[in-house]
């Protein structure tokens, strides 16, 4: 092993500063780099995201692609980074850390003369930063997702209440009410980059007959937000409001009974949740017993042990 120590080393860098010059596009052509900017700017290039490509080819596999889109993540966990910055940030710490274990294994290693740990242990053991670092996105993206649709939940009681007169619509409702929460990410999501960006990008197939800059109705940019970043209850909303606009419904009726429904699912998704804690309160409680048994036994297996003596 620590004949591989080295190699190992050597590769793993080498591994990193070639992904990293390969996502600067630094090996690209300057003329192949031209005819992108040039394609880019009269859309005739497919610029879309890799997932979204993917998908059309093999959807299970731009699923899974999509789910674990890092741009994506930065995105919903409304990240000002972009994924170059997230990676080499991600590789700088990875190098600090193997640094730090590195350092640590030769000061160890100066009264034994002997290293106590491989220098190919440390790197290992900092690179699991990189995983640790990705599951912490993955969990900030959950949590803002969940904040915010239970931003718009709480929201429809009070945007049901501010229609029925007429003067707001539910798109003009739902940011009044998103001004007032203690908790500004809905706020934050209706007037930052995605909400921008979602009433901006035009779909690929319609850049032969539209235009790229051309005004987006509010039910289809929220049917976009829900979709790109799986916001469930803009996808609601869209449908609810699409319904008002299309059958002429009363906007309080509607707002009301999607209220209803969606305190009814919280409800019941709080009931299963709750019924499957029951066995880890059971475990944790048993876990709490074995010290009092220990106390208990410890005694009766000294006597014992202390008889056949």
């Amino acid at each position: 092993m620590p004949e591989l120590a080295d190699p190992l080393v050597l590769l793993l860098a080498g591994g990193c500063t070639a992904l990293l010059l390969w996502r600067l596009q630094l090996f690209t052509p300057p003329a192949v780099a031209a005819w992108r900017r040039i394609g880019r700017h009269h859309h005739l290039i497919d610029d879309r995201p890799l997932d979204e490509r993917v998908a059309d080819h093999v959807p299970a596999l731009g699923r899974l692609l999509r789910e674990t889109s890092v741009p994506r993540l930065l995105a919903i966990a409304n990240r000002r980074e972009s994924l170059n910055a997230w990676l080499l940030r991600v590789i700088i710490y990875v190098l600090v850390v193997s640094l730090a274990f590195l350092v640590l294994d030769f000061v160890a290693s100066l009264e034994a003369h002997v290293l106590p740990v491989p220098p190919a242990v440390c790197v290992l053991a900092a690179a699991l930063f990189v995983p640790l670092s990705y599951l912490s996105l993955q969990r900030e993206a959950r949590r803002r997702q969940d904040a915010i649709n239970r931003a718009i939940a709480q929201s429809l009681t009070e945007m049901a209440i501010l229609t029925s007169a007429g003067e707001f619509t539910p798109a003009t409702a739902l940011e009044f009410v998103a001004r007032c929460h203690k908790d500004k990410v809905l706020f934050e999501l209706l007037t930052g980059e995605i909400y921008r960006r979602a009433a901006t990008r035009a779909e690929m197939g319609l850049m032969l007959t539209l235009r790229p800059n051309q005004l987006l109705s509010t039910v289809t940019i929220y049917q976009r937000i829900g979709q790109e970043y799986d916001l469930e209850m803009f996808r609601e909303l869209a449908t609810n409001m699409r319904r008002i606009g299309e059958k002429g419904l009363m906007a309080r009726d509607v707002l009301t009974a999607l209220s209803e429904a969606t305190g009814k699912k919280r409800l019941a998704e709080m009931t299963v949740r709750s019924e499957q804690s029951r066995p880890r309160m059971a475990l944790a409680i048993g876990l709490m017993v074995l010290p009092l048994l220990s106390l208990i036994l410890y005694p009766a297996a000294t006597a014992l042990v202390g008889a056949f003596q």
